[in-house]
Order: structure tokens, then sequence, then C-alpha cells
């Protein structure tokens, strides 16, 4: 090798250590690599390339808190050394410290500002972060730098689905689709956009475009699976939603599976024990909750549940569970089988979808809750205005604050109850001089307390929660205020009805993007005509 004879010769040249150290890193040679960039900076210590090659191998072989120590080095030698920030800017990124990542990123491009690299992962950091408009720049700005960059279109195609820019970003794709027609991601980008602008036909052709050119796009399965289900084709649905388990996607689990406990794919149950496990949200454990009886109904001798300890005493008003887990702990006996809940209407039948009701309230906290609300008067109805705040849709399906739903309060012989738990719960007491409300959430330590409190309810209404759930399963009119775009893929297709509390729940749709003023102006309508007919709650479609 050339350079070897040349440090044979050259022994105290710092400078051909760190070539060598660059060719041995690119034949992934790290333990030669190392000790080459370490001779270099023996040699000279003030060598700031290496310091931060250096750094860049401990990056690639995982050794971050030496990687630190060396960009760190190499600054402290040359603090205008562009490119040893974003390099430290992509190390604080992996290791999540964020604002650290972006000051690094910053300064960096404040000294070069045509760094394509550093560029699209300040980018990606503002994306993540959710400043969208912010990262939109960055692309824009990275775009100057590298225009056939696909990586930086796509980049782009995905903020503007962010900012609900549907048109702009499908027509990046399909620019882009041009030149790449066998490009997956291309495809995969396009159909989410389409899928988010409810362009649902379009967004399925998209998808099983990626899957023909990617068979293995996770991704890809998953939000098809989740197209199909919301077009009410379950079969070929749930059958794909099996994939949102694949290792690599957000959320991912796994069954407690060994020798003796196989994963449940349908077989027969008769005298045989099986391990259900909850995943998700509350509101999904909730809904499926209904699919426990089928499993009885194959013969399973033992059912056990696992599931957050804020359902346990609900689920105990379930007559086909035998047994709830906590799934922070071994289960303590040993399981024939074991599933996630949201696979049991694959392998134990989806249709006909059982019914509502499958949920009871506790008697004694039922009476205990008719006791504090017996002072209000007329019309009860329970409202819940906000969700889970980390949800990836919460901007969409949350109300802005209570006050979105103020002109319920001019209908007369109405008691509104809080339901809200959790995040926008202080709004209730907040509000009380202008619109006077119960608030519950003092007195609410779980599930089944929220449940004796819809129990003493008239009406709950509520944006897409867990509660609206819980009203479903306990067979309690519900009326639902969901979001156009984004809604969640249960509610289906059809404007005012969901199949899956066909006879109890009714949806009340935004007819303008981000605007719930129509839906609340139908909703008390609605509202008034309850009340004036109090024999039988009208469904959303009423005249």
């Amino acid at each position: 090798m050339r350079l070897r004879a040349a440090i044979d010769e050259n022994p105290s040249s710092a400078s051909l250590y760190n070539q060598l150290g660059d060719l041995l890193s690119g034949q992934a040679r790290h333990s030669e690599a190392e000790r080459a960039f370490l001779q270099a900076v023996s040699i000279d210590p003030a060598f700031v390339a290496a310091h931060n090659n250096l750094g860049n191998l401990f990056v690639t072989i995982g050794r971050f808190d030496e990687a630190e120590a060396a960009y760190r080095k190499a600054l402290a030698l040359r603090p205008d050394f562009a490119e040893a920030h974003g390099n430290l800017g992509g190390l604080m990124h992996t290791l999540k410290r964020v604002d650290e990542a972006e000051r690094a990123y910053r300064q960096a491009l404040s000294l070069r500002a045509d760094l394509p690299g550093t560029l699209h992962n300040l980018a990606s950091l503002l994306h993540d972060d959710r400043r969208f408009a912010e990262a939109e720049i960055a692309y824009r700005q990275l775009l100057r730098i590298q225009p056939d960059s696909v990586p930086a279109q796509l980049g782009l195609a995905n903020v503007l689905n962010a900012l609900d820019r549907y048109s702009e970003g499908t027509g990046v794709c399909r620019a882009l689709m041009a030149s790449y027609p066998m490009d997956a991601d291309v495809h995969y980008t396009l159909a989410t956009l389409l899928e988010n602008e409810e362009r649902f036909v379009e967004a399925e052709d998209a998808y099983r475009r990626t899957l023909a050119i990617r068979p293995d796009h996770h991704y890809a399965r998953f939000n098809l699976a989740l197209v199909l289900l919301r077009m009410g084709r379950f079969e070929e649905g749930w059958r794909l939603y099996e994939s949102r388990n694949q290792p690599g996607l957000p959320n991912a689990a796994r069954l407690p599976l060994d020798d003796r406990c196989k994963a449940w794919r349908g077989e027969p149950l008769e005298g045989k024990s099986i391990l259900v496990c909850g995943e998700q949200g509350h509101g999904d454990m909730i809904q499926f909750g209904r699919y426990f009886s089928l499993l009885k109904k194959r013969g399973a001798a033992h059912v056990a549940f696992a599931c957050r300890p804020l359902l346990h005493d609900l689920f105990r008003s379930a007559g086909d569970i035998d047994a709830l887990l906590d799934p922070r702990n071994p289960p303590a006996r040993q399981y024939d089988f074991a599933t996630f809940l949201l696979d049991v209407p694959l392998h134990a039948g989806y249709e006909p979808i059982p019914g509502a009701g499958w949920l009871r309230a506790d008697p004694e906290r039922v009476n205990a809750w008719r006791m504090r609300l017996a002072p209000l008067g007329g019309f009860r109805v329970g409202i819940v205005w906000k969700g889970n705040p980390g949800h990836p849709n919460d901007r969409y399906r949350s109300l802005p604050a209570i006050d979105t739903l103020a002109s319920l309060w001019d209908i007369p012989g109405v008691s509104f109850v809080s339901l809200q738990k959790g995040p926008g719960e202080h709004e209730a007491s907040s509000v009380q001089a202008r619109l006077p409300i119960y608030d519950t959430a003092p007195h609410v330590r779980d599930f089944a307390d929220t449940a004796a409190i819809v129990a003493n309810l008239d009406l709950v209404i509520a944006v897409d929660t867990a509660v609206a759930h819980l009203a479903g399963a306990l067979g309690k009119p519900c009326w639902v205020l969901v979001s156009t775009p984004r809604a969640d893929w249960r509610w289906g297709l059809e404007a005012q009805r969901t199949s899956w509390y066909p006879r109890t729940a009714s949806l009340f749709r935004q007819a303008v993007p981000g605007d719930w003023s129509g839906a609340v102006q139908q909703l008390g309508a609605a509202l008034s005509r309850a009340i004036s007919d109090q024999t039988a709650l009208p469904n959303a479609s009423t005249p």
C-alpha cells in the first residue's frame, strides 16, 4: 500500500496517518482506523481535521461519548469549523438532545450556508419537532443548493402534507414520479397525501404501487390497511392490519411467546387458555373489548386480558374475561396462546360486528354518582372537548377550547357535565361564571368512575376520544365531533353513522377543514330537538 510506504518514509507525518484513517474507515476497518487517527493527533494534538474524523468514526461504531469529546476538541481548536458543528449537531440529534442539535446545526449554517447534509438534518429535526413552517424554509434552502435531491423533495412533500397543503405536495410527488417511476418512497409519499386529502381510492392505488415495487414496505402495508378498513373492506383490511407490529414501525409490539405459548392464528380454543394483549390507546381497547365474547364462543377455557390498570375495574364487568393483568408484570401462569386484541377480529370473525352494550357500569359507583349529580336538573349532557395532546392528529380532532361549544349553553333545559380528564380539565373550572358545568375530574380515578358518570347522563358529546368509545360500549347515546380531514379510520365514510355504534352514535363532521362552527351548529339543533322529545334521542340526520 503506497500510503503505508509513505508513512514508513515519514513516520512523523500526522497528515499521512489522517489519510490512512480515512481510507481504513471507508473499508470498515474501524480498529485500525482508530489507531491511525489517534496516531495523527498524538503527533499533532492541534490537528483539527483528525479530531473531527475521529469523532465521525466513534459515531459509526456507537461510542457516542468519545465522539462528542472529539468534536468538541476540534471546535475548541477551531471554533469556525462549520463541518464539525454540523457533525456535533448530528450526534446530538441521534442522542435526542434536540435543543443542542439545533444550536449546532444553525451554528454550522451561519458559518457555511451551503452544507446540504446539515440543512437536511435541520429540516428533519424541525419536521419531527412539528415546526413545519420552519422545516419548509430549510428544505427549500436545501433545494436551492441541490435542486435534484430526491430526499429533499420528499422531505418538502412531507412537510406540505403536515401543513395540509396537499395539492402542492402531490405536485412535488408527481413531478418526481416522472423521473423516478420505480421509487417506492415517491409513491408512498404521494399515497399519504392522497389519504389525508380523503381521496381514498387514489390513495389505495398509490399504496399498492408502493408495495408492487417494494413488497416489504411495512408503512405502506399498514396505511393501506387503514384505508381499506375505513372503506369497510374488512377481509383484506384486517389481514394487512397485522403489519402494524412489524419491527421498525412506531409502537410495534411483541407477544410474550415461548415454546409452550404460541401466537393464536385462529386455531380451536376448546379447553385452551389465551392471553389477549391490549394495545394502542384506551379507546382502542374499549372499542375492541366487544370481541372477547367470540373467544368464549370458540370454547376458550380461560381468557386473560393484559391492559393498563386504569381499565381493570371497567373490564371486570365483561363476563367473557377470566383474569385482568398488568402488562408491566410477567404473567403468573402459562398460556396456550397469545394474541393482540386488535388481531382478534381477523382470527375470530369480524362480521357481523358485535353490538353495543358489552360493558356495564359498577352499580355501587352508579348509585354514588346518582347522588352527586342529583342537584342537576333537566337534560344531562356530558362533554369531552380535548383528546391526548400526544396523538399525532390531536390538532385536528380536539377542539381549541371548551368555548368552541359555548353556543350549546344557550339551549334551555340542559345541565352540562364535564367528562374531561387530564389535559384541558382545568377549563371546566375556569369558565364556570360564563358556562356553568359540573366538573367531575377531581373525583375520577379510572374509567370505571367515568362509566358510572356516563350511566347517569342522557347524552355524551365528545371529540374522538376514549370516552366516545366508552359511551358506545355502555350503550349510551353519544354524538361525536369528527374532523375533516384526518378523521380516524373507524369513523368510516358515512356522513353521520358508524357501523361500530350504529344504534347509539351520531357523527357531526366538519364541513370545512379546521372549522368546527358548522358541526357545532348542527349538533346544537339536534340537541334542541332531543330536549323537545326526550322519549328517544334522534339521530344526527333526524329532520
